[in-house]
């Protein structure tokens, strides 16, 4: 009872810290820089305005747009109501990470101390940008607390719970779709075999019905809305794997990303720019196997190279001890079982770590997509810091308190870095569009490059981003699709002369920090 007092206690503390750091260093990460935050705000605010035929996305999943309407529906600026969704994901994230600590064997105090850690973290990974990867990182931490739970066969509710939450995972983004299936089938088999009994194989298997139940009904419900807008097949899953796929075939890799070669693109009602919608670019674009040539298998074999060098990089930016972590979970799990309290959870976690790792080697990375490995590696360091500092070799004060510094400095320093570099990110965008809206800069609104800025700067106006000329257009063929699309306003950044200067007429020109914008009229 004591124990469950102080761990109350610690807990509420430390969630009272999470949302004081949160509210003082609000002012610096009040602005978005991203045409990613553009497209959630965007679509939260139909949400809001209660239009669910174009809300609803193939590629961006609806978790977050439907918190952020609900902020907006309480008359909150939209930016405003998108950061507070973030904080607040960040404090289910904070109690999800509570959740999988009392899976792993340690004090209380080192869990508190593990807890404390991941604070910072959070605040970093909450006021990154308005996305996703936060949000599926709680839920996934929230279903691995369950299924990593020895008595989970013995708990009927835990097969529903973990069906609601994988549901809610493929909500929040594709990516949780085809990994909560191949985790929750894994994990069925490792239950199955790890509990010998009948009466517990049923309970396991049972289970599985339960979760499956739930998740699919969610899955062909959303398929359905989804179906609904775009009448075609291929969105009941959403599109985010196969699109990410597509565009980086052997034959799309020296374009880019598809905006960049798209050219002027009208896009859809109520959206700022074409990339609200990336099912404009999967349909134009070719799918592509490794197996369709040598230079498609080539191909196919320098992303995974890639993947994987830039994943093991996002480890070591979590943790320096990332990798004896991971080798001494693994040096545990292959040992006696009655040498290890808790062995169970400790193989889980290698093994989720590994199941998660091979999806994203096969493709793509970015360090965020890794946050909610990064967040179980602290656990699983937690764990190994526990049964390390019960052993001769770590005996003394002063070499314990050397251990522990050194476990948590490793923690600190990334999340400390990432809130330093990414203060006031996106202030000079939203500076430079104050002075444009002075000029009464407004509807459609193209420019010469810098995709992302634009798509912000025109999400600031209110206006409407139509792109950019495509690589090699010549100026007549620039000028004809300017008029074509009866674009009123050109941004040429960082004083880049704009490739059709016989119709722009110079209004003016801006600077804010180290962001140079000039601005033009479209004659006619």
């Amino acid at each position: 009872m004591k124990d469950n007092t102080s761990d109350r206690r610690t807990t509420f503390l430390l969630l009272c810290l999470y949302m004081a750091l949160s509210l003082a260093l609000f002012g610096y990460y009040q602005h978005i820089h991203s045409k990613d935050e553009v497209n959630y705000i965007s679509i939260g605010e139909k949400l809001a305005r209660g239009d669910f035929l174009n809300g609803p996305n193939a590629y961006w999943g609806p978790a977050l747009p439907l918190l952020i309407a609900g902020f907006l529906r309480l008359g909150l600026p939209s930016i405003i109501a998108a950061k507070i969704a973030c904080v607040l994901v960040g404090a289910l994230a904070f109690f999800a990470i509570r959740a999988l600590s009392h899976r792993l064997v340690m004090t209380e105090g080192l869990r508190g101390l593990l807890l404390f850690l991941s604070v910072p973290a959070i605040v970093a990974g909450a006021y990154s940008a308005v996305n996703t990867d936060l949000m599926l990182a709680s839920l996934l931490l929230l279903y691995f607390s369950l299924v990593f739970d020895p008595a989970y066969p013995q708990r009927p509710r835990a097969g529903w719970l973990c069906g609601a939450l994988g549901a809610a995972a493929y909500l929040t983004k594709g990516f949780g779709f085809a990994f909560f299936l191949a985790h929750f089938t894994l994990f069925t088999i490792v239950h199955c075999t790890v509990n010998k009994t009948t009466r517990l194989r049923r309970g396991i298997l049972a289970n599985f019905g339960r979760g499956l139940l739930i998740f699919c009904g969610v899955a062909l419900a959303w398929g359905f809305v989804l179906n609904r807008k775009y009448h075609d097949p291929r969105v009941w899953i959403g599109i985010s794997g196969a699109y990410n796929y597509a565009i980086r075939g052997p034959a799309f890799q020296p374009l880019g990303a598809p905006s960049t070669y798209a050219g002027f693109v009208r896009p859809p009602e109520g959206a700022v720019s074409i990339w609200e919608e990336p099912y404009y670019f999967l349909v134009r674009t070719e799918t592509w196997s490794a197996f369709d040539s040598l230079w498609a298998f080539r191909q196919q074999v320098k992303l995974v190279r890639d993947s994987v060098v830039n994943i093991l990089a996002f480890y070591g930016t979590f943790s320096a001890f990332w990798a004896a972590i991971v080798l001494g979970c693994l040096l545990l799990c292959i040992g006696p079982a009655s040498d290890v309290p808790g062995k169970f959870a400790l193989v889980a976690a290698l093994a989720t770590l590994g199941l998660y790792t091979a999806f994203y080697a096969a493709l793509y990375s970015e360090e965020r997509y890794m946050w909610p490995m990064g967040f179980l590696m602290l656990m699983m360091g937690g764990s190994i810091l526990h049964l390390l500092l019960k052993t001769p070799l770590c005996a003394g004060t002063l070499r314990q308190a050397l251990i522990v510094f050194a476990f948590s400095s490793s923690f600190l320093l990334h999340p400390v870095n990432m809130l330093v570099s990414r203060a006031n990110k996106g202030r000079a965008l939203y500076r430079l569009s104050e002075r444009l809206r002075a000029d009464r800069v407004g509807g459609r609104i193209a420019s010469d490059g810098d995709y992302g800025a634009s798509v912000v700067m025109a999400y600031h106006l209110g206006a409407v981003f139509y792109g950019h000329a495509k690589p090699g257009m010549s100026e007549a063929e620039t000028i004809t699709e300017l008029r074509r699309h009866e674009v009123r306003y050109y941004l040429a950044w960082d004083e880049r002369t704009p490739p059709v200067s016989s119709i722009l007429h110079r209004i003016n020109a801006f600077t804010e920090g180290e962001r140079q914008l000039t601005l033009y009229a479209v004659g006619p």
